[in-house]
């Protein structure tokens, strides 16, 4: 229950207590009338048992004494119950207050799978939902950091239309930097004019410094439109951590024009790729406290929902089931959970835990872990450590399952419980709370279609080479056989954490 929400009911009380003095004559409200009873349902209820009652006794005493201070009291008491009844009941569904701060909702994946399916995948069959969001991601931090640099955009121009880019962007002197995505949600898809557009909402955090000012931490909560020809098709992904030419696969290096330097072939907006054609936001700035620090009911709404399960997650499983040499739908899941989601879920949670993924880097997608170690390396920064404890995995539901051309993803809505606290650079606890608690996440796993179903998932080993994953840099390379490892490409990797709601 939120704090709005204790207002309006203990206005409803107060309320009904205006009610019943009003419906008193005046004997009731002497001394060992009404007080009397008061006095001892606040002693049972839980009070000090003290002469002072509480607060519910303090509220009844003030309408009292204005009911006995003659016709201004019971005028006055009058007005405050017409007050409770408009505000509480009248306005509650007009307050635009209550549109910004309604209680969580679970993520409808059956939604989201349906408006893809029938406006993308029904005209490309090769489009992946994993590569998207690795692409619409890549496309905000570079529109990101590319803000306050001065530079022209041309690195990302055929990418975004001249409407997305505004002078606002192009001309702000401040700089940006620590841009972290903590989720990327698909809203909705249609097509309109022989073009296919995709909304998506993302929630990101990111340091602004001014020109000559002081930086903040802001956070921000982006709606970013994409639109694409309705004739192209997704092409298999080589490299997911950079922006390139679609026709000849050169890095960022583009014209004015949007010409590419590499091999001089237009790039004509929203044809052979996704283009952005808008982006809107709502920014408010937060303090160190406020963004790593603040732990009030900060998880509490993660446990009101429960994510429902998509449609077709069921016929989706039993067809990996199949690819894994599994005949039983109920024993693929099981092993999946056992063996993948445990093991990877707890060795990341102990390497963010000491503020150092080197240990789980080959666990985690370029993108989550570029995520993961921009709040790491930001937490270093400000002598802070994020303290994970006593980490018990209650229960895993796999909420959603997909199979595209290049992958299989599995979403995991998982309960956790943990101690959580913040420690600064001499151990001492900042905030959080070191008795365990429980909280909801949703977790993407993804694997390349082709990977070998044969081979065992292993948290220690790489999944090329069978080498210890000892050996692991920023880029996910194995030192072993030089294979990349972070792509999913051989095994399991966590592409997405985000929270259910």
């Amino acid at each position: 229950m939120n704090k709005k929400t204790l207002w309006k009911f203990g206005l409803v009380a107060l309320a009904v207590v205006a009610v019943l003095i009003l419906s008193m004559d005046m004997a009731e409200a002497r001394p060992g009338g009404g007080h009397s009873s008061s006095h001892s349902r606040s002693g049972s209820g839980g009070g000090s048992g003290s002469g002072s009652g509480g607060l519910g006794t303090l509220i009844f005493e003030l309408l009292r004494l204005l009911w006995c201070a003659g016709p201004v009291g019971k005028i006055v008491i009058i007005a405050i119950v017409a007050a409770i009844i408009y505000f509480v009941f009248i306005r509650k569904g007009s307050s635009s207050d209550d549109s910004d701060e309604s209680g969580p909702v679970a993520r409808n994946f059956s939604l989201e799978n349906m408006s893809i399916k029938n406006a993308v995948k029904d005209f490309d069959d090769a489009f992946s939902t994993v590569v998207f969001k690795d692409f619409v991601g890549l496309l905000f931090m570079r529109y990101m950091t590319l803000r306050g640099t001065g530079s022209n955009f041309n690195e990302i121009r055929p990418f975004f239309s001249s409407h997305a880019l505004t002078n606002e962007d192009i001309n702000d002197t401040a700089k940006y930097s620590e841009v972290a995505i903590n989720s990327i949600i698909i809203n909705g898809a249609f097509q309109e004019n022989g073009f296919t557009f995709v909304n998506v909402s993302i929630r990101a955090d990111y340091t602004r410094t001014p020109l000559g000012g002081t930086p903040t931490r802001q956070q921000s909560s982006i709606s970013m439109k994409l639109k694409r020809s309705i004739n192209a098709h997704t092409v298999e992904p080589k490299d997911s951590t950079r922006i390139c030419c679609p026709h000849c696969g050169a890095n960022e290096n583009f014209t004015d024009a949007g010409t590419c330097s590499h091999c001089g072939q237009a790039i004509v907006p929203g044809e052979s790729s996704w283009v952005v054609t808008s982006i809107n936001g709502k920014n408010k700035v937060v303090s160190l406290k406020s963004t790593f620090l603040n732990y009030t009911n900060s998880d509490d709404a993660t446990m009101e929902i429960t994510t429902p399960t998509s449609a077709n997650m069921q016929t989706t499983m039993a067809a990996m089931a199949l690819k894994a040499g599994m005949n039983d739908y109920a024993l693929f899941c099981m092993d999946f959970n056992d063996n993948v989601v445990r093991p990877a879920i707890m060795a990341i949670y102990n390497a963010w835990s000491e503020n150092n993924l080197k240990t789980c880097r080959h666990l985690l997608s370029d993108r989550q872990y570029e995520s993961m170690k921009i709040w790491t390396d930001y937490l270093a920064q400000h002598g802070v450590r994020n303290k994970m404890e006593k980490i018990n995995i209650n229960r895993i539901r796999i909420v959603d399952a997909q199979m595209d051309k290049f992958y299989d993803s599995i979403v995991c809505e998982i309960e956790i419980s943990c101690a959580d606290f913040m420690l600064d650079k001499d151990g001492q606890k900042l905030a959080g709370h070191t008795n365990a608690k429980p909280f909801r996440e949703l977790f993407t796993f993804v694997r390349g279609a082709e990977a070998d179903k044969s081979k065992k998932f292993s948290i220690g080993t790489c999944p090329s080479c069978g080498a210890p994953a000892d050996a692991m840099g920023e880029s996910a390379i194995c030192e072993y056989c030089g294979t990349k490892i972070s792509t999913g490409k051989f095994s399991w990797v966590l592409a997405g954490i985000e929270q259910v709601c």
